[in-house]
């Protein structure tokens, strides 16, 4: 009995501290301020993703780690193919919560991103994976490679901040070569043809006006 409520705490505490790790990951690397921002979306609404995201996440991983299981008898290359299967939903699986938290997409779309580049999420899952199969060492293999996938988190919310700020900069240079544009046709042209000219007088000094 006690075993059983263990495990229970086990699996109800150990999500919460992989997010509190990701997250500390973003905050160190100056992403703070996406994880306080407010959120458009209910917290029951983001409890019932969470929840739905948790039970479909289960279900995957236990299918795919029991039809798996088999490809252990073909030595080395049997592993390989383990680890890479079972990759996807790993990585998956560490990558949902800032899906969720931060981009606030809904679990589907959150399955459907990681599908469309499966091959990313499952070499990255891959190595985790590979790593938690190392006796003992595997407890602290399992902490890293949450903080692996944070870390490559962080790049790629970095790389769009960048991203959009270029894009604002170009957006703003364009709308300025514009203004200058329409400032310089709006000047009135200088017709020729309507300029006076003075003309410079001419001095008849010595002439004779001849009256009879």
């Amino acid at each position: 009995m006690v075993a059983f409520f263990i495990l229970i705490f086990y699996l109800l505490a150990t999500p919460q501290w992989q997010d509190d790790l990701f997250d500390s990951v973003l905050r160190l690397r100056g992403l703070g301020s996406l994880l306080d921002k407010p959120r458009q979306g209910d917290r029951f609404v983001l409890l019932f993703r969470g929840l739905k995201y948790g039970i479909e996440w289960t279900f995957i991983q236990v299918v795919t780690l029991i039809i798996t299981i088999p490809l252990h008898a073909i030595p080395v290359v049997g592993t390989i193919l383990y680890c890479i299967i079972n990759g996807w939903p790993l990585a998956w699986g560490h990558q949902i919560h800032y899906h969720i938290l931060i981009k606030e997409w809904s679990v589907k779309q959150s399955r459907e991103f990681a599908w469309k580049n499966r091959n990313d999420y499952a070499s990255f899952g891959a190595v985790g994976m590979a790593l938690q199969l190392i006796p003992v060492a595997n407890f602290i293999f399992f902490w890293t490679t949450i903080v692996g996938a944070a870390l490559w988190t962080a790049d790629v919310l970095i790389e769009e901040q960048k991203a959009a700020a270029d894009e604002v900069n170009q957006s703003e240079q364009s709308v300025a070569v514009e203004a200058v544009g329409t400032s310089y046709q709006s000047t009135p042209a200088i017709d020729e043809s309507t300029v006076v000219t003075t003309a410079t007088p001419v001095n008849n000094y010595g002439a004779t006006l001849n009256t009879k």
